[in-house]
Parts: structure tokens; sequence; C-alpha cells
């Protein structure tokens, strides 16, 4: 009775020390795994561990108890001590592990209260020619060492003193080995579950005042069965006892089938002061229900001279995620430098190189300066699906100090704390390159690459044009189609940085330059990245990330670009040449004049504006603005072309703008663009907000040609002679001037919108009497020879006029201001004259 009520005893008071969080068991530190399923390569140095068997009992002739697997289990001021009985039974009989038992004692004479796994077979009858084993566990001195214990198996019997006859006793020794040497494997047994293990070298590096460290715990399952090995649990004991619990990404009830191998990737972190050297690997598994916790193996931890956890510069690093192998590495990285901080821009590139899609884990990232400093690196994307085969980049942009004057930075990849886990953990890292300030030929071409195609995005040219109290800056981007076949354009989005500083979104307009749906392979597109600053704002650099908008709340970075300057407005010489398709035109310099008035001036300029398309086409609106030698801008008033014209087809274009009479025509330049109303080309109905691709020709105003006879004046594309002109008195308030006139039209325009203006001016010294006179109007000169038009001036004794003689002055006319084309001299009782005789009739 005896014998069975303390079997009895033990099984209920195990039970009542079951822990529910074992996490108490252990002390928890920050630590880290990843776990991969992999073909394990092994060497043929590595040799098996012959196990931890402490010492035999035979028990009959044939049968015998081994003990074995003394291992210690830590906690807060804890110190538990477990072991493994196996019980061979050689016999052809059953035998009854009831009828033994084993103390614990230590050296001192100290015996320890026993108590039975709850995951032991709840039978205790051992089948002939079997083995079965039973696991035990003990409450000890926390002050012991594997040296103090001592172990004795009894044999309940009637007939002995305390019904104990003793079979023998083992004691531990300072040359038992309980931890698998660092080139040996190990097989973990239990039943018929054979699962081979071995512990790589591990790696480490310092981050700030921690040691960060990674090491693979291999596994493969050579037993019959599924195992499954979310039940292991790993930590680590440093040589001054410190106990860090190791976090891995094992899945919840992630199972091993027979015959498979997989890679645990086991990671952590200690203070910098602790000695990892000589530290030891404790592997645990809990059990049933109530997760009992129970050690399985030791292993010794060795090192590896140089960290692998931290990629070199351009070096790419292989990491795992959900089972697939992912190359990742540093694409580029810059910073834009600010006033009081920096920005530290990097691209991390993403290749899977596995056969499904997956997604990427929202990773955490830092930047690590040369003094051990963290800056938060926060992604421009909220998600990245990695497709197999194709490159994916993750934009992380990091704002740092100015005073941080490092000289390298490091990228650190973290995997952020998950619900089941203790912590967070450092998954990689990247060095990166010399971090570029100013380079912008290295970033201003970049690939990408999404489902559909391969596309190279470039940035072809930039521009600052003047725009009343601001400035308008242009960056052109042009993506090309690097795939075999025709493929859809891109949704592009963009984000503009200067100085460091983002511009607002509505500031910043996206203008598509060619009119096109696909980009043939091989081909392109182009567009304009559109803002506007204050004309007297400087900046030194200007970044700009171009994003594919892919879906409503999804997008995906296809390149970011520096910019350190900006390209001065081209100078065209005598033709502006759009090339945009369909949009092809060119603007070609004929005349610059001054015009005058009484209080102002006013600069004039020509163009002959044509199109370039095979189709009968409108011309692009356009946009002006002078700029002095001084460097004053004025905006110019444009008179843009409403008709169509068929190809090659040309429309007179004139550019004006009023000044004050202070301002001269030496150095001048016209700086023309195609307009721009609300992030598209204006129409000829719209108000221009904006335009783009500037071009400058030198204008300066050309030296008035003022002839004393009427004779082949030009007023483009016309020219007028007057043959004869007779002037009448009608009453004392008006004077006639009849005029006979040949007016040629060159035709050189086949639309001419404008509508030229002459005016003629009597001046008697004392008043000037003045009639304007237009083209081809209704009441306009009309084209042809011996042409003949009476002009009337009025004024209060404007008879006298002819008594007294006059000066006729013919000027062209523009928008209130004229330039002098020719002016004739008449004496007192002038009465007509032919314009080729100079002596008048009296």
């Amino acid at each position: 009775m005896k014998k069975l009520g303390r079997y009895t005893c033990t099984v209920a008071l195990a039970a009542s020390l079951l822990i529910s969080d074992p996490s108490q068991l252990i002390h928890a530190a920050n630590t880290a795994a990843k776990t991969t399923t992999t073909q394990t390569k092994q060497t043929n140095t590595i040799k098996a561990f012959a196990g931890t068997k402490l010492k035999t009992f035979n028990i009959t002739s044939k049968s015998y108890i081994e003990i074995s697997d003394v291992l210690f289990q830590y906690s807060n001021n804890e110190k538990i001590v477990h072991y493994t009985v196996t019980v061979h039974n050689k016999d052809n009989k059953n035998l009854d592990f009831m009828d033994y038992w084993v103390d614990v004692m230590d050296t001192s004479g100290s015996k320890y209260s026993v108590q039975a796994n709850p995951g032991n077979s709840k039978s205790n009858r051992v089948a002939p020619q079997s083995s079965q084993t039973f696991k035990f566990y003990a409450k000890v001195n926390p002050k012991l060492n594997y040296y103090n214990l001592k172990f004795k198996l009894i044999k309940w019997d009637f007939s002995m003193p305390n019904y104990e006859r003793v079979i023998g006793e083992a004691r531990v020794t300072s040359k038992y080995a309980n931890v698998v040497p660092s080139n040996q494997y190990y097989v973990l047994t239990k039943g018929t579950e054979r699962i081979r293990t071995y512990l790589q070298p591990g790696s480490r590096f310092n981050l700030g005042d921690t040691t960060q460290f990674q090491t693979t715990f291999q596994l493969e399952n050579s037993g019959s069965f599924v195992k499954n090995v979310s039940e292991y649990q790993f930590y680590m004991k440093t040589k001054a006892g410190n106990i860090v619990k190791l976090n891995t990404d094992i899945t919840a009830d992630q199972k091993l089938e027979s015959g498979k191998k997989l890679d645990v990737l086991l990671s952590g972190e200690v203070k910098s002061n602790v000695d990892l050297n000589g530290a030891q690997l404790f592997v645990t598994q809990t059990e049933g229900e109530a997760k009992f916790e129970s050690p399985v193996a030791n292993y010794a931890m060795t090192w590896q001279a140089a960290s692998n956890i931290i990629a070199e510069v351009n070096k790419t690093k292989s990491i795992k995620i959900d089972g697939v192998q992912v190359e990742t590495g540093i694409e580029y990285s810059y910073v834009d430098e600010g006033e009081k901080q920096n920005e530290v821009s990097v691209t991390l590139k993403f290749t899977n190189k596995g056969s499904k899609a997956i997604k990427l884990p929202k990773y955490s990232f830092d930047l690590l300066s040369s003094g051990g400093v963290r800056y938060p690196a926060i992604p421009e994307a909220e998600e990245i699906e990695l497709v197999p085969g194709i490159q994916k980049e993750l934009i992380l942009t990091g704002k740092v100090p100015v005073g941080d004057a490092s000289k390298s930075w490091t990228l650190l990849v973290q995997q952020p704390k998950e619900e089941n886990k203790t912590s967070g953990y450092v998954l990689t890292g990247f060095k990166l390159p010399t971090v570029k300030t100013g380079d912008s030929q290295a970033s201003l071409i970049k690939q990408y690459q999404n489902e559909n195609s391969k596309y190279e995005i470039a940035i072809m040219d930039t521009e600052r044009l003047p725009w009343g109290d601001q400035d308008i800056v242009n960056v052109y981007v042009e993506i090309r189609n690097k795939g075999e076949k025709e493929q859809l354009i891109p949704d592009m989005k963009s984000t503009l940085k200067m100085n460091g500083a983002a511009l607002d979104a509505k500031d910043v307009s996206i203008v598509k330059l060619d009119n096109q749906i696909l980009i043939p392979a091989g081909e392109s597109i182009r567009y304009v990245i559109s803002t506007k600053v204050p004309y007297s704002y400087k900046f030194s650099k200007m970044s700009l990330v171009l994003n594919d908008q892919l879906e409503e709340k999804k997008i995906r970075t296809m390149g970011q670009f520096t910019i350190n300057e900006l390209t001065p407005v081209k100078y065209v010489r005598n033709t502006y040449n759009l090339d945009s398709k369909g949009r092809k035109a060119t603007l070609d310099l004929e005349n610059s004049y001054r015009f005058e008035d009484k209080n102002s001036s006013m600069y004039y300029v020509e163009f002959s504006y044509s199109n370039k398309e095979d189709r009968i086409s409108e011309l692009p609106v356009l946009k002006g603005y002078f700029k002095t030698q001084d460097g004053k801008y004025i905006e110019a008033e444009v008179q843009n072309v409403k008709s169509k014209l068929s190809p090659t087809g040309k429309a007179l274009f004139i550019a004006s703008a009023q000044i004050p009479k202070s301002y001269d025509g030496e150095g001048l330049q016209f700086i023309a663009g195609e307009a721009i109303t609300a992030g598209k080309y204006s129409t000829i109905e719209d108000k221009p907000d904006s335009y783009i691709k500037g071009g400058s020709f030198n204008v300066p105003v050309a030296i008035n040609q003022v002839s004393d006879k009427f004779e082949d004046m030009k007023i483009n594309p016309y020219t007028l002679t007057l043959e004869k002109v007779d002037a009448g008195i009608s009453g004392n308030s008006a004077l006639t001037l009849d005029l006979r006139y040949t007016l040629t039209d060159s035709k050189k325009y086949e639309v001419n919108e404008n509508k030229k203006q002459l005016l003629f001016e009597i001046n008697d010294g004392n008043t000037t009497y003045e009639q304007i006179v237009e083209f081809e109007g209704e009441k306009g000169l009309v084209v042809g020879k011996n042409q003949q038009r009476k002009i009337e001036f009025t004024g209060p004794n404007i008879s006298r006029v002819l008594y007294n003689g006059y000066k006729l002055n013919v000027y062209e006319y523009h928008n209130g201001h004229k330039k002098l084309l020719a002016y004739k001299d008449y004496s007192r009782f002038y009465v007509s004259q032919n314009n080729n005789n100079n002596n008048p009739n009296s």
C-alpha cells in the first residue's frame, strides 16, 4: 500500500507544480529568430554526439534501467534538474516500472522531492523486448552544480527496511558530458521520434550598448511521423550565467514532415559588456495541454570571426519570407541637406527567388550612424508584393540632425514584435555606400519593373521659367518601354522636395507631353513635373520620387532622383521647336521692333508659326516673357492662333509688352513656352496658369528705318506704297486725304488673324490730328494696284493746316503704340501731290 500511495502522491504533486506561463521560468531578453525550410548541407567532419547517458543498472540478467539527459532548467532564484529514465525490457514477460523509483540527492545527503513529467505514459508496464522512457524533475538548491548531484535507483521490497532495496547509485562527475560539442550533431529521441539537430556557428555585432547575435539551428526529421516543431523553445546561457530567451519565426503549430529539413534562425541581444564566448544553447520542449516545459538538450555555441548579419557595401543578403528566398540589397542612397536636419534616403531592393508571390512583411527600419545612434527610417510604400523574378524597390527616409557628422551609415532591417513573440529583433543590415549629397548624374536614370514590363525612367532635363512674382520649376521625365511588346503607361504620381522640404501635392502638377495611350516596345513617353516657387527662392538640392499608382491604396516606387541645379533656359537662335507627339510645330523669329507712346514704350516681336504635323491641326497655345539685359522679366501679350493649319502651313504670331520708356532694347530676349492650364495643355479658350519647354530668342530691337518717301512701307505681311496724296477741306472742321495706293500681300501666311493697323498723323507744328486705318477689313485698305481711299481728319480750325503747311507721318500701330514708317513735309497752299514728285503744287 505504501508503494501505491507514494506514486499517486508524486503524480498529484507534479500536476500542482505545472506553470501556466513557461516564460516565467526563464529570464527573457530582447531576442530574435528567422525560420527557413532548406536542404541543409552537412560536412563529413560533423560527428554524432554519443549522448548524455549517466549510468546503466541491471535489474535482471537481461533487462536494465538507464539514467540519462541530466539537465538543469533555470528560473528566477530557482534551479530544476530534469532527467530521463529508460527501461529496457529484454525479457519475455512484462516489466512493471511501478516497482522502481529513482531518488535525487546531493553529495551532502540532502534529498529532493521528485515529480513525474506529466507527459509520461500513463501505463508503467513495459512490454517484452521493448523499451520505454520516463522523465522526472526535482527542484534543487540553486547553488548546486551537476557534480553535486547523485541518483539512487531503488526497488520496492516489503521485506526490506523502509520497503526499499537499493539497486545502485550514480554520481554526476565533472566528466559527465551533457553539452553537444560545436562540431557534432545530436539526435533527439522520444519513442519512435528521431530529430537530428545541429547548431551552426553564430554571428554577432555591436549595436549601441548591445550585442546582436544570430545562429542557425538545423533540424531533420529522420523519424516516421510528422513532428510539431513549434513545441521547441530556445534559450542562451552565457558563461556568467545570464539567461536569454530566443524568439523564433517558427509559426504556431508548424510541422516538420518525415524526411524534411528545417533551418531555424535564432536571434537575440545582450548588453555589450556581456561575454558571449563559452555560451550554451538550451533547447526545451513544451508538451501536453498544460504546455509543460522541460529541457531536451544543451549545445555549445561558437562564433564566426566576422559577422555576417550586416552586409558589406554593395553586397546583397538572402533572407527568407514565408519560406521563400529573397535577395535583398541597397540600390541607392543619398542625403538631402537642410538647415537644421538632413534627410537620408535609401532605396532597398528585393528580388523574389522563389516560385510564388509573397508580401513583404511590415519590417521596421533604422539608420545606424558610425557613432551608434539609431534614427527611424520610414518606408514610403505601405504594401509591396514580391513577384518571382521581378525586382521591387522600397524607398526609406530618415531625418538626422545636421550635427551628426557620421561618415558611414548602416541600414538595419528589423522584424517587429509579434503577438506571440516577446520582442522584435534585427533581421539583417546593410552598410551604405558613401552617402551621396550631390551626384545628380548617378541618380538621373532608374530601372523599373512591374508585372507587365520593364521600364527605364530618366530625368531628361530641368528648367526655371519666370511667372509674375514667382518662378516655374519644371522637371522633364521620360519613361521608356524596355520590354518586347507595347505596354500600358504607368499611372505616375510624384513627390517633390526642395532642400529636404516636401511640397504640397496640390502645388505639383504632372503634364503628359505626348498624346498616346500605349508605349510601343523600345519607345518612350514624356512628362513634365511642374511647380512654382517665389522668384527669389534659392535651393541647393531637389529630390523627386516617382510612384506607380497600381490600385487606389497601392503604390509602387518607380524611382527616386536627385537634382542639384536647374538647366538655364535654352537659347534657340531663330527657331523654337515643339516636338511633342500630335503637337509638332516651329516658331521662327522674323522681326523685332520698339513701338512708342507718349508715356510708355512697347517691345514688339513677330514670328512665323508653322504646323509640322501630317494632318490639319491647331497650333499649340504659347506663353511668353521678355527678359532685359539687366535681368528684368516682363510678361508678354501673345496673340495665339485660333484657326487650324494644314501641314507645313504658317501663321503670323505676335508677342508684345508695354514697358517704361527707360528700358532699352539692347540684349533683349524673348522666352516662349507651351502654355499649361490645370496640368494640361492650354486650349485657345483657356487662361494659362503655367508653361513648359521654354526657349529663349535673342530679339534686340532693330534700328527703325524711316523713309521720307511713302514707298515700299513694310507692314508684315504687306507692302504699301502711297502713289498720290490729295488734301482737301470740307468746311472749317474737316480735312480729307484722298489716297491712291498699291498694297501687296506676300501670302507667306496661311492664317493671319492679327488686325494690322496704320496710324496717319498730321501735325502743323502746334496741333496733331490722327486717324487709324486697318488692313483688309470692311473699311480697310484693299490689296491691289491703284486703289483709292479717303481718310478724314476732324478738329477745330483744321483748315489752317493747308495754309500754314504740315507734316504727314505714317506709323504702324499696335495696342496704343506706334512705329514710324515714313513721313513727308507739305508746304502751305498744298492741294495735291504725286508721291513720285517731290515738288508740291501751290
